[in-house]
């Protein structure tokens, strides 16, 4: 897949996450991932354009995480920070949110 089309398939994906993440500022989050596309898109240097695809992937592992989350559990387990298939970081944050509700 060329760099361009892979640079594509990463915004579109990213954005569907970012659409799908529960929180009040979705629509602030859409907005930032939109704004630093369009602002990185003359990027010519490729260490610079590895450098933010990187990040972009990273952000998708992250926000994959909330996109399975059962609104009707009583407890939710996300992991931000750490690679996938590493285990919790070393003293960094794993974050455990108690979702207290009416049921």
């Amino acid at each position: 897949m060329t760099e361009a089309k892979e640079v594509v398939r990463i915004y579109r994906r990213i954005l569907k996450l970012a659409a799908q993440y529960p929180s009040i500022k979705r629509n602030a989050i859409i907005r930032d991932i939109k704004l630093e596309f369009r602002e990185n898109k003359h990027l010519t240097d490729a260490s610079a354009i590895h450098a933010k695809v990187q990040s972009a992937r990273q952000g998708i592992v992250e926000l994959s995480q909330y996109t399975n989350l059962n609104p009707s559990s009583m407890t939710w387990k996300v992991d931000v920070g750490r690679e996938v298939g590493q285990g919790p970081p070393a003293g960094g944050p794993v974050v455990n949110a108690k979702v207290v509700g009416e049921k």
